[in-house]
């Protein structure tokens, strides 16, 4: 086999597989494997349970068998050539593999692509149960990864992120986070937690194109408008039934400026200790609204922030003396993903405890994360 790569092409490439080869051992799992199809070429990896494959733009002149090459040694090549470069690879009867570029010739070793778990057969029993903007479903599984379960031992059904009714559902004890994304209905693709980065980088390839979404009842596919695909096994563990009301009313609310809440977490933060995440949230007898934690020395600072706008039911639970509780770490992760340059902070009471329900529109898409507070004394 003959195939001319231009360095762009080839790396553009890479970058969606990488996504999903292994970093470490010896097998094929740590390989990009370069398969002939219909006269073109695309490279496939996997990692286990994430898999993905990607046609790469080439010249091919001469048809062969697939090839592997370990994907460190490729990466490596090709930061060492010019970004014009073209890279000429030949294949064969044995193992190895032959790169020619302008600064130079390297040989490489391939496995046997026998040895590849090709996942083409699964691919062609799914169903089609989604097609979205890639962008849209990016966003959701980028917000669903700040919220999930990372203790598989413990909790192995709360270490994903998962679609049911239209809503992806994560959660990870302290924060739920559930966002209703218009164009999901059909689908219950399950993604676990760690796997959730991998996932949105490939979505966020896809650009301003369209995504579909392909499901069985043994992996989810993402497929790309060019053909690239991302696929993973599914997770054995489902996500448990939560009832959600989205029409509940909060006990009060606040409008804050989300810049204004930023800077005065940093600024409290920077005074305490660096382990003590609680913040206490409440009115002043002004109107204002109080934030306020406990320095490194044990003393009291806080700061007010003037809210645009506020509410609460006429039997609104009095708030605990001196603010409720709430990790500042949580409202920083709500807040830097929140689309808006304002952020309703919805306040519940229950009981000795509460939470914070913080609602972000976005188009058709309804974000909705949920906070607790957190328990003190």
């Amino acid at each position: 086999m003959k195939i001319l790569f231009a360095k762009r092409d080839l790396d553009a490439a890479l970058k969606v597989a990488g996504n999903t080869v292994s970093s470490g051992g010896g097998d094929i799992s740590t390989h990009y494997l370069f398969r002939p199809k219909e006269g073109k070429i695309e490279v496939l990896s996997y990692s286990g349970r994430t898999f993905s494959s990607c046609p790469v733009v080439a010249t091919v002149e001469d048809t062969g068998k697939s090839f592997t090459v370990e994907a460190k040694r490729i990466n490596y090549l090709l930061d060492a050539v010019a970004d014009d470069a073209t890279l000429t690879v030949t294949t064969g009867e044995s193992n190895e593999v032959l790169v020619s570029t302008g600064r130079g010739k390297n040989v490489f070793a391939s496995l046997d692509p026998d040895l590849f778990p090709y996942w083409d057969e699964v691919l062609a029993g799914s169903t089609k149960t989604a097609t979205l903007p890639a962008n849209r479903l990016h966003d959701a599984l980028s917000h669903a990864k700040s919220f999930v379960y990372d203790q598989e031992q413990k909790a192995p059904h709360l270490c994903v992120a998962e679609f049911r009714g239209g809503c992806l559902y994560s959660t990870d004890q302290m924060a739920v986070a559930i966002s209703k994304i218009a164009g999901m209905d059909g689908s219950s693709i399950r993604v676990f937690g760690k796997d959730l980065a991998s996932a949105a980088s490939f979505l966020a390839s896809c650009k301003d194109t369209d995504v579909e979404v392909w499901e069985s009842d043994r992996a989810l596919f993402f497929k790309r408008a060019d053909g690239a695909v991302y696929g993973e096994s599914k997770f054995g563990s489902r996500f448990p039934d939560i009832a959600v009301d989205w029409t509940v009313e909060d006990d009060y609310w606040w409008d804050l400026s989300k810049s204004d809440v930023l800077s005065s977490i940093r600024f409290l933060a920077s005074g305490a200790r660096w382990d003590d995440t609680l913040l206490r949230m409440g009115s002043t007898t002004s109107g204002e609204v109080f934030l306020s934690m406990t320095s490194a020395q044990g003393k009291p600072i806080s700061l007010t922030l003037k809210a645009t706008g506020e509410g609460k039911k006429d039997d609104a639970p009095e708030l605990p003396d001196g603010g409720f509780p709430i990790s500042h770490v949580y409202v920083a992760k709500v807040l830097e993903g929140h689309s808006g340059d304002t952020v309703r902070f919805g306040v519940s009471k229950k009981g000795k405890g509460g939470w914070v329900r913080f609602k972000d529109t976005r188009g058709n898409d309804t974000y909705l994360t949920t906070v607790a507070w957190m328990k003190v004394g």
